[in-house]
C-alpha cells in the first residue's frame, strides 16, 4: 500500500521516501444530530442532521540505512506530513498481495503490475495532519500512524476534472473514474469551458 500526497507547490508518494503504509482506514462520516424538547411532551423533537469531520487513520513503517538515518527520515517524514496547510491524499494499492516472486537465473528483472501501488477510484481528500506523529524506533525500524482530519467537506472529491474528460474521455484505466461517481459518458453532458473554469475546473463530490 502507499499513500499519494498533493501539495500546492508538490507531489509525491510515501513510498519514494522509503515509509510503507500499512493501512487506510477511512472512518464513515459522522453525524451531528440536533434535537429539541417540549415541556409536557414526551420525547424528542428532531430538528435534523448535518455532516461532521471525517478522519483517516494511515499506519506505516520505515527503515533508515543506518542509526545515524533514522532522525534524518524523522524529520523529513515530519516536513512532508507535518504543515499548517490543508492538501490531497490518494489512497494507493496493489491490485493483489504478493509477498514475493520466484525468478529464474539470469532472468531480466521485471516488476509486474499487479506488484505496484497504483490510486485506488480516484478519489481524494483535502485534509490536515490531526495528531502528533510518535515514531517507536527498534533499532533501524520505525512505525507509527499517520491521522488526518477532512477540512472544509468530509466528502471524497474526484481527483480528474472535466477538462481529463474532454482531453482523453472517460478511461477507466486512468486512475481518474469508477463507476460509483455517476458520471454520465455522452460527452456533451461533461464538456470543459475554459473560459468558465479555467481555474479550478469542475469536481464532482462523491462518496458520503
Amino acid at each position: 500500500m502507499d499513500l499519494h500526497v498533493t501539495k500546492k507547490n508538490m507531489s509525491f508518494n510515501l513510498e519514494d521516501y522509503g515509509i510503507r503504509v500499512v493501512d487506510f482506514i477511512v472512518q464513515s462520516i459522522p453525524l451531528q444530530s440536533t434535537y429539541g424538547n417540549v415541556e409536557g411532551r414526551n420525547g424528542t423533537i428532531d430538528y435534523g442532521a448535518t455532516y461532521g469531520q471525517r478522519t483517516i487513520k494511515v499506519p506505516f513503517h520505515m527503515e533508515s540505512t543506518d542509526l545515524l538515518d533514522f532522525p534524518l527520515l524523522r524529520d523529513q517524514l515530519f516536513g512532508l506530513i507535518a504543515g499548517a496547510d490543508s492538501f490531497y491524499i490518494n489512497e494507493r494499492r496493489k491490485a493483489s498481495y504478493q509477498p514475493y516472486k520466484f525468478e529464474t537465473p539470469g532472468q531480466e528483472h521485471v516488476i509486474p503490475d499487479d506488484f505496484k501501488n497504483v490510486n485506488v477510484d480516484g478519489k481524494r481528500y483535502l485534509v490536515r495532519l490531526k495528531n502528533v506523529i510518535e515514531l517507536e524506533q527498534m533499532i533501524k525500524h520505525g512505525s507509527g500512524e499517520l491521522e488526518f482530519a477532512t477540512t472544509v467537506l468530509p466528502f471524497a472529491e474526484s481527483a480528474g476534472t472535466t477538462e481529463d474528460i474532454d482531453k482523453n474521455g472517460i478511461d477507466p484505466a486512468s486512475g481518474f473514474w469508477t463507476g460509483d461517481m455517476g458520471i454520465i459518458p455522452e460527452m456533451e453532458t461533461v464538456s470543459y469551458s475554459p473560459a468558465m473554469w479555467s481555474d479550478v475546473g469542475f469536481k464532482k463530490w462523491s462518496d458520503i
